[in-house]
């Protein structure tokens, strides 16, 4: 490319390393350790219910308890007869294991974290927002574990580890200076004690 009578050279940023990358993943697992616990996700065919809606096993037993006393012939006619509620649960819910999904899963009824996939577009869309303003600090355990769950396909030479990297040295400067400060006050408690 020519510029001003120059001839420009234009080049890309270095790629990060493996070992780097490795480093930000230990980083981001570490500090995810004690997230709140994501249940198993359930949910129902069109038929019964909406299937665009996911529960955890409690809330969807629940539905299908409330959608039975309500009509309990149209849920025959849908599943057949069921002995008790534990083969009306088996016959109607599905699940219970990981999928994909475009955001990260939450129960319709109690709102509860539920387990699941993120597809590329959801990805996307989670390190897009957790690399900007709702970047975790440092002690925000929850918003790392979504993090992690965004980076898991992530390849190597992905142009995102970029803003992570940002977002993982951010959490490093403000844990070391409240480690920094920690320090400093209680120095300062045994000097006054002292």
């Amino acid at each position: 490319m020519v510029h001003n009578g120059y001839f420009v050279r234009l080049t890309g940023s270095k790629a990060l390393t493996g070992d780097t990358i490795a480093k930000l993943h230990g980083y981001i697992a570490e500090h995810a350790a004690g997230a709140s616990e994501e249940l198993p996700c359930h949910w129902f065919g069109d038929d019964f219910h909406d299937a665009g809606k996911d529960f955890c096993r409690d809330c969807a037993e629940k539905l299908v308890d409330e959608k039975y006393a309500a009509d309990p012939k149209r849920f025959e006619n849908l599943y057949g007869e069921c002995e008790d509620a534990e083969e009306r649960y088996s016959a109607a819910i599905d699940g219970g294991f990981d999928t994909d999904h475009d955001s990260p899963p939450y129960c319709e009824t109690c709102g509860a974290k539920l387990s699941g996939y993120l597809t590329e577009y959801g990805a996307d869309q989670e390190i897009e927002a957790l690399t900007d303003d709702c970047a975790p600090t440092f002690d925000d355990v929850d918003g790392w574990a979504k993090l992690g769950r965004a980076i898991i396909n992530l390849s190597d030479d992905d142009p995102r580890w970029r803003r992570i990297v940002k977002v993982v040295e951010a959490g490093r400067v403000a844990e070391a200076r409240v480690g920094l400060l920690s320090l400093l006050s209680a120095r300062e408690a045994q000097r006054r004690a002292a």
